[in-house]
């Protein structure tokens, strides 16, 4: 018995360590592991409020793009409601087709401190997250807010479990979205603010 048991065993090692290199599977235990933790619960915090653009929100005013004004609109209510942070995620690199809605988006944009809008960065080496370019808001809107990378890196099996924090562009750092706006939310709320997470 122990005799078979000692040919067996090391044969049943190989085949099982030739299985997981064949097929990858610690990444994939490693993934289902980490799904199962983030989806195990937790409450989700009442200062965080995401005004989203839904199917009912396309339905009453028509395909996307939005005319800017809409947004425009939504920035100046949630600033009057006293909102600690803003961060929107559309970019606005180019300017749009109507110069009164631009007009309109950098107005609600310079009534506050408080307002972050997506960036985009180009990488040349995706492996070292250094930007060879950094796509801003357009120049008058830029002046007017903070901005931060909407970039993300997705795993192999195309989910996106971890969120890029920070990227190189040049000799300066630049913070995510998500990031940027936490920080603004810190500064605002008037919290110590964490310089590296």
């Amino acid at each position: 018995m122990y005799k078979k048991l000692r040919i067996l065993l090391p044969i049943l090692l190989l085949i099982l360590f030739g299985f997981i290199q064949v097929f990858d599977v610690i990444p994939v235990l490693d993934n289902l592991i980490y799904d199962g933790f983030l989806s195990s619960g937790g409450t989700p915090s009442e200062e965080i409020i995401i005004v989203g653009m839904d199917e009912r929100s396309i339905n009453e005013i028509g395909r996307w793009p939005w005319p800017r004004f809409y947004v425009a609109d939504a920035i100046e209510r949630l600033v009057e409601m006293n909102a600690a942070a803003i961060g929107v995620n559309i970019l606005y690199i180019d300017y749009g087709a109507y110069e009164e809605h631009d007009i309109a988006l950098v107005e609600a944009a310079s009534k506050t401190d408080r307002l972050v809008l997506a960036s985009q960065a180009y990488f040349m080496d995706t492996h070292e997250f250094i930007a060879e370019d950094l796509m801003l808001p357009f120049d008058e809107l830029n002046e007017e807010s903070a901005s931060g990378f909407i970039n993300v890196h997705l795993d192999g099996d195309g989910v996106l479990r971890r969120s890029l924090t920070t990227i190189k562009y040049g000799d300066i750092a630049v913070d995510s979205l998500p990031l940027e706006t936490y920080r603004t939310y810190i500064r605002v709320m008037g919290y110590r603010i964490i310089q590296k997470i």
